[in-house]
C-alpha cells in the first residue's frame, strides 16, 4: 500500500461515527436532566418549571418534537401514548416539549392542539431551546425523540425515523417494565 493510500485508510478509520450512529437522548440509567419548559396544559399549566423536578420519581415518558415535525402521525403518537398511559401505571404522565426559537406563539398553538386532542394524561410545554435543553441529547432531526423515566434515571430512549401509532406499544411497554421493576 502506498503511502498516500496508508494516511488515506488511517483517516477513513479514525474519522468520527456519522450523525446517525449517536442514539439520541440521553443514556439508558443515566439520571434525569434539567428541563425547563413552560407549561401550557395538564398540572403544571401557566408555570415555568423544571418538569423533570416536578415529575421526580414518577413514571413519566418525555417527548421532544422538534420544529417541523408535528404533523397527523405525530398527533396519533401522542394520542396513543395518552390512551396507554390513562390505563398504565399509577400516577404515569406524558410530557410533551416543543423545542422552539419562538415560545410565545407556540405556548398559543399547544392551547389549540389541546382543544383538538383533548389529552387526559399529556401536559403539554414549550421550551425556548431550539436544540433541546443540556443533557438530553435531542436529535433536531428525528421525528419524535421519547424519552421513559421512572424513579429518577432513563429507562429507554426511542428515535424512529417515521413516528405513528405502531411506534407507541414500544413506549408503552418500556413504561410499564420500568415501573414493575421499581416496585
Amino acid at each position: 500500500m502506498t503511502p498516500t493510500r496508508c494516511a488515506l485508510a488511517a483517516l477513513i478509520l479514525t474519522a468520527p461515527a456519522p450523525a446517525d450512529d449517536v442514539k439520541p437522548g440521553p443514556a439508558v440509567g443515566a439520571r434525569v436532566a434539567a428541563l425547563k419548559v413552560s407549561a401550557v396544559t395538564g398540572p403544571l399549566a401557566g408555570r415555568d418549571v423544571d418538569a423533570a423536578a416536578e415529575r421526580k420519581d414518577a413514571p413519566t415518558i418525555y417527548v421532544f418534537v422538534t420544529q417541523g415535525q408535528w404533523d397527523r402521525p405525530a398527533a396519533r403518537y401522542l394520542k396513543t401514548l395518552d390512551n396507554g398511559v390513562a390505563k398504565g401505571p399509577a400516577k404515569a404522565e406524558v410530557v410533551a416539549v416543543w423545542l422552539t426559537d419562538q415560545p410565545d406563539p407556540t405556548k398559543g398553538y399547544l392551547a389549540v392542539v389541546q382543544q383538538s386532542l383533548q389529552l387526559k394524561a399529556v401536559s403539554l410545554a414549550a421550551c425556548a431551546e431550539k436544540g433541546g435543553p443540556a443533557g438530553w441529547n435531542i436529535s433536531e432531526t428525528d421525528r419524535l425523540t421519547t424519552v421513559v423515566a421512572h424513579a429518577g434515571k432513563v429507562a429507554a430512549t426511542f428515535a424512529p425515523k417515521a413516528v405513528g401509532e405502531a411506534d407507541a406499544d414500544g413506549v408503552l411497554k418500556a413504561l410499564a417494565k420500568a415501573a414493575g421493576d421499581a416496585k
